[in-house]
């Protein structure tokens, strides 16, 4: 009997030392499965945040630029105003030369004009559609304003209407400034 039992035995271990490796195989492809799933979801995870810092950072740079750019508007068209008034001052002071006139024209106005003129230029490229639609309606008053300055002999500045245009100008690029505020954080 023994050697009955013994070959029963043996036999129900050689069924289970089959079964074993089957399992083992099983549990092996599942654990591999597994790891290599893992594996591409950290991947993608790691992918669509990388993605998402990038448009971040893009998306940083541009609200730079756009700033850089508004400020340049507002910084250009204060410089601008300050030169015009006081070339307005020099063209209707009793006291002061043509000579005079024209240097505080040329030398102080002429340039403000210019940097304004780029300030504009930059925005038209950089800015929103918002910004642009008011850079265009800055221009036709910027031009107005300089007519002004453009006198033949024996004309006078006319001090009211390029106050009144100043004054729409100033209205224009604070109406522009409080759009932008909203832009721009």
């Amino acid at each position: 009997m023994t050697n009955d039992a013994e070959a029963e035995g043996n036999r129900g271990e050689g069924s289970r030392a089959a079964v074993r490796p089957r399992t083992v195989t099983w549990a092996a492809l599942a654990g591999s499965l597994i790891g290599a799933l893992t594996g591409l979801a950290g991947s993608f995870l790691v992918y669509k945040q990388s993605e998402d810092t990038r448009e971040a950072a893009a998306d940083q740079r541009i609200s730079n630029i756009r700033r850089s750019a508004y400020t340049d508007i507002v910084n250009g068209f204060e410089n601008f105003k300050t030169e015009a008034n006081g070339a307005r001052n020099f063209w209707v002071a009793p006291e002061a030369t043509q000579e005079e006139a024209e240097s505080q024209y040329n030398d102080k106005y002429v340039p403000a004009y210019k940097a304004l003129v780029q300030a504009q230029a930059l925005t038209r490229l950089v800015g929103t559609e918002s910004a642009r639609a008011s850079i265009k309606k800055m221009t036709p008053l910027q031009e107005e304003v300089g007519g002004y300055f453009v006198l033949e002999d024996g004309d006078y500045f006319d001090v009211e209407n390029y106050d009144s245009a100043m004054k729409k100008f100033t209205e224009i690029v604070d109406s522009f400034v409080e759009k932008v505020d909203e832009e721009v954080v």
